[in-house]
């Protein structure tokens, strides 16, 4: 009885797609925007440069805030959770715009 259910959905599926397609309800699942460099699109810049670098939290991260590393003010996550504004801390991972940092406990401030 199972399969014999299985082989009717699978039927009654193939012909509401085949009929249907992205008509109805289904088209308000499927993107249709495209974002293009012409229309202002900006695809974020490569910051693999900060790996590895110190700074300062400016705001608190839980987990996530704003550092400062030289002069650049950087939306980035902590590693672990909470990390006080004022803390050292220090770039561990860069996942395209995402910056994850951790708290130096052991290093000065800035």
């Amino acid at each position: 009885m199972l399969g014999i259910a299985a082989i009717i959905t699978l039927i009654v599926a193939f012909i509401l797609a085949k009929y249907f397609g992205l008509r109805g309800t289904w088209s308000k699942f499927v993107l249709k925007e495209e974002q293009h460099k012409d229309t202002g699109y900006v695809a974020p810049k490569n910051q693999n440069d900060l790996l590895g670098r110190t700074g300062v939290a400016l705001t608190t991260l839980r987990p996530a805030g704003v550092i400062l590393i030289g002069e650049q003010r950087i939306d980035a996550v902590s590693a672990g959770g909470y990390i006080a504004a004022g803390s050292a801390i220090k770039v561990v991972q860069v996942e395209g715009a995402r910056i994850v940092v951790q708290e130096c406990k052991n290093e000065s401030k800035g």
